[in-house]
This record gives C-alpha cells, structure tokens and sequence, in this order.
C-alpha cells in the first residue's frame, strides 16, 4: 500500500532529508542503535531498506493516538513482509505481563515476530521475555499531556459508566464537571474502592501502570517514582510526545530506517486529540496536575528530554508531514476506496495475522 503522493520536488527533498546524517542523539547511548547514515550505502539511499528495519516495540499506551501510530507500523511490516506479535485477545499480555508465549500468543510460529505494537505491560518481567526472545531491541513508547489524555478518556465512546461512578450524566467535560471529578479523586480510598481495575490502569494511572513502575497507586511516593524512572530509562530507548506528532514521526522515522512517505497519518485522527483542554482555567490545571502528580512526572521528564532532540531539520520535516498528512486526509475524505491507509487497529491485525496464515500454508479463516 505504497503511498503515491509525492511530486518530484517532494520526493527531492524526502531523498535528502533521508540521507542527511543527523548529530542529534535520540537514544541512550548504552544502544547502538542503527542511526539513518548506517540506512544508507555509500553517499545514495539504498532503494531497498528491507534488511535495515530493525526489530523492535511500542509500549501502545491509552488515548495518546496510539491507535494511529499502531496502524502507521503496521503498514510497515506490512511493506517489509514481517509481522508483530499477535495477542490471543488483542494484546500482548495485557494487563499482565507478558511471560509466555504459548498462552498468551497466536499461532503460526507466535515467536517468529519482528515488532510489538499492541498493548504491552512494559515491567520487567515483560522486558526479560521479550529480550529472551529478541535480544536488547528498540523501545519507545507515546505518552500525551495528563490533562488532554483523561479529557478523551471521558469523551470515549461507551465511557458512561466512568460518570455514574462520579453521579454525573455523561457528557462534554468542561470546568464545572472536571471540578466534580476531582473531589472524588482527591479521596484516594474512593478512587481505589469504587473505581474498575482496569478503568484505573487505562485511563488514571496509565503511564505508571503501562510502563512497569507500580501497580498500586496507594504505594506510590516522589522517591520511590523517580527510583523507578531511572530503572525505566534501561528500558525504554525513546518517548514520542502527541502534541509534537509532526517532530515524533520525522525523530522515529530515522531510528526505524524508513522514508518519510511511510510517516504520512490521517491528519483528522490526530487534529481531534490536539487542545481537548483548551478552556480550562490554570487553576483547575493546577489542581489536576497536583491530583495526577505521578502521569505529570513521567510526562515532563520526556518531553523535557523530547525537545531537546528538535533541530531546525526536524521542523522543516515536521512541517512537510503535516502537509502530506493534510492531504492524504482529503484524499481519503474524497474516496475512502482511494484511501492508502486503513484506520482501525482490530482490522488492521486481523488483516496481518490471515496474511500470516497463508505465508505458512493455513487456511486465513480459521482467525477469529
């Protein structure tokens, strides 16, 4: 599903983007990591970036427009001919750790894959299998201001039972509701006694859950998080922030080897995460910070780390994907059936893993 939406002057410029060696340092340097000149051959960009997509995993987290980069990587190994992990129910282990394959994996070979890019619960019981399995692979994940995240979590479809919980009606939240809320999340014996599990781990404590760094929020301290996020940093190699879409895709691309037509999203998807608090006061921001203390310490460690890795190239880029992107969007308004790009992560695997099947001679309707 090879994009077809580049002019030549486009094409010129993807083509030197690509093979500009960038001194930038985007991951730890205990990785040595495949950095976009070891992409290319000699002073020409190698046509075929096959044997350059490194193995790799994406710590899928919730309401961050992950679901958009999930399908982006898909089409990816989709193109390459390798496949990810497939999860029995969709998930690779979550919300437990992943520990065994056999149980927690789809057939044919469930250890044969290349990528990871559903959700995984990345503790390091997860970290040592996949390292077992792989070897040390590249690691990242896409984290979104708190605030923005826990306002599209109320705005999701079916999240009803998320406002019962707080004897409210569903519907927009604005100040007056995020208010109410917070006095019921400020009562932390509330927000562990009347609050889904899994509502807490998808939508509450999501960075601090989805990463490895505690199971219950009740334990959590300021020095036992930061302990933590040191033994984090052994694990993740790089974090994308959704408010930088733009500068993540171009920063990523260059860690996974690939052309910049490969980066190209449906801009609609990613337009409608942007400024879901945009009319809250500074004080009800303040608040809620001080209630998600533990999401706004992860957050701004990486975006701290995030901007520091922008150059001047990296927003040129960013500013020539948003373009494409705005493009593409119209294109796939116009006619969906011209659209390159499917947007619906269950589908997109489902297509992946019959894909699979017939490589190894199985019949593709036995996935269900």
């Amino acid at each position: 599903m090879t994009l077809l939406i580049y002019s030549g002057a486009i094409a010129l410029f993807v083509l030197v983007m690509a093979t500009h060696t960038f001194t930038t340092e985007v991951a730890p340097k205990k990785m040595n990591l495949i950095s976009i000149a070891n992409c290319s051959t000699g002073n020409s960009l190698r046509r075929d970036l096959r044997t350059y997509l490194p193995q790799f995993v994406f710590v899928k987290t919730h309401k961050t427009g992950s679901s958009t980069l999930t399908v982006l990587l898909a089409n990816i190994l989709e193109q390459e001919n390798v496949y990810p992990a497939f999860g029995k129910d969709g998930r690779v282990g979550w919300p437990n750790s992943f520990v065994d394959v056999e149980r927690q994996l789809k057939e044919p070979a469930a250890d044969q894959f290349h990528a990871i890019i559903t959700h995984i619960r990345w503790d390091t019981a997860s970290f040592s299998t996949v390292n077992r399995l792989l070897g040390r692979v590249f690691t990242f994940t896409l984290l979104r201001d708190p605030l923005d995240r826990f306002i599209s979590a109320c705005h999701y479809d079916g999240f009803g039972p998320f406002y019962g919980l707080f004897g409210l009606v569903e519907q927009p939240v604005d100040e007056n509701i995020l208010n109410l809320m917070l006095d019921k999340l400020e009562d932390t014996n509330y927000f562990m006694q009347y609050l889904p599990e899994d509502t807490a781990k998808e939508y509450l404590t999501s960075y601090v859950y989805d990463l490895g760094l505690g199971d219950d929020p009740l334990l959590l301290n300021e020095n036992s998080l930061e302990h933590d996020l040191k033994l984090l940093d052994s694990r993740i190699d790089f974090v994308l922030i959704t408010e930088r879409w733009g500068e993540s895709m171009a920063l990523l691309r260059r860690h996974l080897c690939q052309p910049l037509s490969r980066f190209v999203w449906l801009s609609h998807k990613v337009n409608s995460i942007r400024n879901s608090a945009q009319d809250i006061s500074e004080a009800t921001r303040l608040r809620f910070r001080r209630v998600f203390w533990h999401e706004y310490r992860i957050y701004d460690k990486y975006k701290a780390r995030f901007d520091s890795m922008i150059t001047p190239e990296i927003s040129r880029e960013a500013s020539l994907l948003d373009s494409l992107s705005k493009q593409l969007t119209q294109r796939c308004r116009l006619s969906r059936s011209d659209c390159p790009l499917r947007n619906d992560v269950p589908e997109t695997m489902k297509q992946l893993h019959k894909r699979k099947l017939r490589a190894f001679g199985l019949d593709p309707e036995q996935d269900s």
